[in-house]
């Protein structure tokens, strides 16, 4: 697929765009080695924060103190949730996609804080 456009006086060209919900896990968070090539479902409502900016800012906003527990609905493949396991004593989350809770606790268990982050999985 080509497209061009004009954007301020400039051509623009994007070939073989791939819509955001059908990239892989392995290319929104950047492990990539040896992920399995997972598809997000919008009609759960799967989206996926990836702007370290977007993420910092939500901790930040939320004022979480050290000894806060933290509830997180739809941790996805644990962006925010490794950030907020930094920031709070505890981190609960609920997840409905089994396929997204194995890549969060694999990237918890690699932070080194699997202790303090509980899933369930409805």
């Amino acid at each position: 697929m080509l497209m061009r456009g004009t954007m301020f006086g400039a051509t623009r060209r994007v070939v073989g765009f791939i819509p955001r919900r059908l990239r892989p896990v392995r290319q929104v968070h950047g492990d990539g080695e040896g992920e399995e090539r997972l598809h997000f479902h919008k009609s759960k409502g799967q989206h996926i924060l990836i702007n370290p900016r977007v993420l910092d800012t939500i901790v930040r906003k939320s004022a979480i103190n050290p000894t806060d527990t933290v509830l997180e609905i739809g941790p996805g493949t644990g962006n925010l949730t490794l950030k907020l396991l930094e920031a709070a004593h505890k981190v609960v989350a609920f997840e409905i996609d089994h396929r997204l809770v194995q890549v969060l606790e694999k990237r918890v268990l690699q932070s080194g804080l699997k202790d303090k982050l509980r899933v369930s999985v409805d």
